[in-house]
């Protein structure tokens, strides 16, 4: 092949290249949810004066969450405040202290509290676990980091992309003549159908 022939061949490459459309990556977003406290004891199978009680943050599942963040009021050396605790999927939906705890099916939880004992007599820790709902106060909520889908990444870019052309033809629209406005007026309904299809795919794609 001549040096000429391979350069054009070079450039027809390249130009292919930018001409292609780039692929939809998908990134996270952030969505806070209501969470609620729950208590509950156990006791060590093996040692029947060995038991628990454990506080948790339980929130309904949101699917592609990959962490959460909890964040509660709670009673620390006499004082109220904030706090936070945060764990990635699975978070503590399987959790062992002593006794193995599980979270209900479609839930998840967070541990934010805990305590335990171990004596000569038989004790599952329920007295403890009474004790427990004073040291928190309502609300209670859970920020999750969830990943977007490739589609629910592309449903934006079509819906940014037609939210912009709307813009451009309304401009279109004040200046065009007499001839041209019921053309524009077509591409312009032709845009917001594009803009109403990919608001449904971001509602249906998107968490």
């Amino acid at each position: 092949m001549s040096s000429s022939r391979l350069a054009a061949t070079l450039l027809a490459l390249f130009a292919l290249a930018a001409a292609a459309p780039a692929a939809a990556s998908a990134g996270t977003v952030t969505k806070t949810v209501p969470a609620q406290y729950v208590f509950v004891h156990g006791q060590n199978p093996a040692d029947p004066g060995n038991c628990s009680a454990i506080v948790f943050a339980q929130w309904t599942d949101v699917p592609g969450t990959i962490s959460a963040l909890a964040r509660y009021t709670g009673l620390v050396d006499a004082a109220w405040g904030e706090q936070t605790e945060s764990r990635p999927a699975p978070f503590d939906d399987t959790y062992k202290w002593v006794a193995t705890y599980t979270v209900p099916a479609g839930s998840h939880w967070i541990q934010i509290g805990k305590g335990w004992r171990d004596g000569p007599g038989v004790d599952d820790c329920a007295d403890m676990s009474a004790k427990q709902p004073a040291l928190y106060r309502a609300p209670v909520n859970v920020d999750l980091t969830i990943q977007e889908s490739a589609g629910c990444v592309s449903a934006h870019r079509k819906a940014d992309k037609a939210t912009a052309s709307i813009a451009t033809l309304q401009k279109k629209l004040k200046q065009a003549s007499r001839r041209r406005r019921a053309a524009v007026k077509k591409q312009l309904s032709s845009a917001k159908r594009d803009l109403k299809k990919a608001q449904k795919d971001v509602t249906t794609r998107c968490p």
